[in-house]
């Protein structure tokens, strides 16, 4: 009260009225101190921390279960189908045709394997995997707070941004699919704060051993997760060389860290191993498509605009901040007085940002789709880790720091908006291009329409939503920063919300007949085994190896070539208006045609004929 007592020219001065109302609030401020230091007290005892991070994490599962409550069959296609089927031979079911053509690396299935062993049908099972990956999609929390610690965030203030981070849309949307980045952001939240902890000098040799295996665990096993933990392997492996060359780590902990990146990079061999020899398929094809393309002149141009493309993805999509974290992280790489952990892992940060966007831009294919030039998924990798960043430094910049940081952000991202504006939105106007929304959940929404992408409109709410982040505590202060960090949470849950309302779940509705209508209709069952001809409808060919549960799926004619153990194949159908016999006019003893359908859609024409074996 020394400030009001100043104001109104002291105690003595005031009148007894004033007095009164002066005791008064004097009365209330001491109990408001007396609760705030209560809370000190409680904050500071040693459980109160991990008790808030495990109900925090209840919460986090809790609404990613709501989520997808009504979610029971896989809807992207091939990726989902081709991880299910991986995890249903590791849970010792029947081998199948691959959905996506070829094996793919097997460290998500093995997560979601016990899934694939309780369920007892495909929905079932399904249902399963969604509960295993909110359980290990909330695990951003604990990792990104942990993370924000070692960014030297006071406990409450890194609860606050962690519990932001993990409902941030990037991080939540893939958790409601079967997909590996249910899993990538915790994997490099790990790798990252390892690598930091593994290059502290402060630390004791015991600790830095255990932070070296554990960088090199997270990097391999990311890569035996998808290919872009290719380029994080890559990255750790620069590293450790630099680290031996300049003798920053002790011995003990550089052989632990060879030791995490082997024991990785041996799962991945097995696991490949397994699925050639179990699906008689063969291995992926994605290193020689993306070295192939880095290194052909002609798709240079091609290569260069999707990647800047994602960039554009990148930072819009997680509100500016990641365009902040860019900033951030090139001026701790460059400028002066950072220390050394902090250099290499700011380095390690944009050189995986770098790589990841410039392998996935001459991996992908030309399929015509508008989101290959703006691709989203591959990038939020890193999301969690630098909305952390960012966030960082809202906390630890000064005004005049922060006010340049954010500055050069917004310079960063009115210059890649020109760049796709200009250079890469006129290869959506072609005729052929395809509009997929599920590639592009941020930008719709933040667009304000889940049918267009309106590139200028989501780059000014981007914008403004990175405003309403940082102008509150360039005036205020660190009075403003945990109203800030409250706000952030909120808005991050109300995005995915919407995101899950207008984009996933319309996305899964579009898929359910491909998906199970047309075992229905069909009549196939969960136990049967079935050929099905190549010129069947796609969308079937890729989930049907899944949802025939107990059985085996063959992708191949059977007129020319069928499986002994097949009792149900799928054939194309004869000209309208013969019989059904005609669709296979050699047809072995004992079957017989059950019905033609449409294998495109409920309705229309039927392309195939569905025969069984007696």
């Amino acid at each position: 009260m020394d400030g009001v007592d100043s104001a109104v020219g002291g105690a003595g001065s005031a009148t007894p009225a004033v007095a009164d109302r002066e005791d008064r609030a004097d009365a209330r401020s001491g109990r408001g101190s007396a609760v705030a230091s209560r809370a000190q007290r409680l904050i500071s005892r040693p459980w109160f921390v991990p008790a808030a991070l495990a109900l925090a994490y209840v919460v986090q599962v809790a609404f990613r279960l709501v989520l997808v409550a009504s979610m029971t069959f896989p809807s992207v296609h091939p990726d989902e189908d081709a991880y299910l089927v991986l995890a249903r031979i590791l849970a010792g079911g029947s081998n199948t045709a691959m959905p996506a053509g070829e094996v793919l690396p097997g460290g998500y299935p093995l997560l979601i394997t016990p899934a694939l062993w309780l369920g007892h049908s495909a929905e079932t099972a399904y249902r399963l995997v969604l509960v295993t990956n909110a359980l290990l999609n909330a695990l951003v929390l604990p990792a990104a707070y942990v993370f924000l610690r070692r960014l030297e965030l006071g406990r409450k203030l890194a609860f606050l941004a962690a519990f932001g981070i993990a409902l941030i849309n990037p991080v939540v949307f893939y958790s409601q699919f079967a997909m590996t980045d249910v899993i990538f952001p915790i994997l490099v939240l790990c790798w990252l704060f390892c690598l930091h902890a593994w290059l502290t000098p402060a630390g004791s040799t015991r600790a830095r051993v255990w932070y070296g295996a554990g960088s090199g665990l997270a990097a391999s096993y990311a890569m035996a997760t998808h290919d872009r933990g290719g380029v994080m392997v890559a990255i750790t492996g620069a590293v450790l060389l630099l680290v031996v060359v300049r003798r920053w780590v002790p011995w003990a902990a550089v052989g632990s860290m060879v030791v995490g990146l082997a024991i990785g990079i041996g799962l991945d061999r097995f696991l490949v191993d397994h699925f050639l020899a179990r699906t008689h398929s063969i291995p992926s094809a994605v290193g020689t498509a993306v070295f192939k393309g880095l290194f052909d002149p002609s798709l240079l141009s091609r290569n260069f605009s999707r990647t800047l493309g994602q960039f554009w993805y990148f930072c819009t999509s997680t509100w500016g901040l990641g365009a902040l974290a860019i900033v951030l992280c090139v001026a701790v790489l460059f400028g002066r007085g950072s220390s050394r952990p902090n250099r290499v892992v700011a380095g390690a940060m944009l050189a995986t940002l770098v790589g990841v966007a410039l392998a996935s831009a001459s991996g992908l294919p030309d399929d015509n789709r508008i989101d290959t030039w703006i691709y989203a998924r591959y990038l939020t990798l890193l999301v969690p880790a630098m909305f952390a960043v960012g966030l960082a430094g809202l906390v630890r910049l000064n005004r005049t720091a922060l006010i340049r940081a954010a500055a050069a952000a917004l310079v960063l991202v009115a210059v890649l908006t020109v760049f796709v504006v200009v250079r890469v939105s006129p290869n959506f106007t072609n005729t052929n291009e395809l509009f997929v929304s599920w590639g592009m959940p941020d930008a719709l929404v933040l667009g304000g329409d889940a049918n267009n992408l309106h590139l200028l409109r989501t780059t000014v709410v981007s914008v403004l939503l990175l405003a309403l982040v940082v102008v509150p505590v360039v005036l205020f202060r660190r009075r403003a920063l945990v109203p800030v960090l409250v706000c952030v949470a909120l808005l991050a849950a109300v995005e995915t919300v919407v995101v899950t309302e207008q984009i996933t779940k319309p996305w899964a509705a579009e898929r359910r007949h491909p998906a199970v209508g047309f075992m229905a209709d069909a009549g196939i069952t969960s136990h049967d085994n079935v050929v099905l001809n190549p010129l069947t409808d796609w969308t079937v060919e890729r989930v049907l190896p899944y949802e025939v549960f107990h059985g085996s799926v063959w992708i191949q004619d059977p007129l020319k070539h069928l499986p002994r153990s097949a009792n149900v194949a799928v054939v194309e159908a004869p000209t309208q208006g013969q019989p059904l016999t005609a669709s296979w006019p050699h047809a072995p003893a004992g079957w017989y045609p059950v019905r033609a359908l449409p294998s495109h859609g409920a309705t229309g024409t039927p392309d195939v004929v569905v025969w069984r074996k007696r």
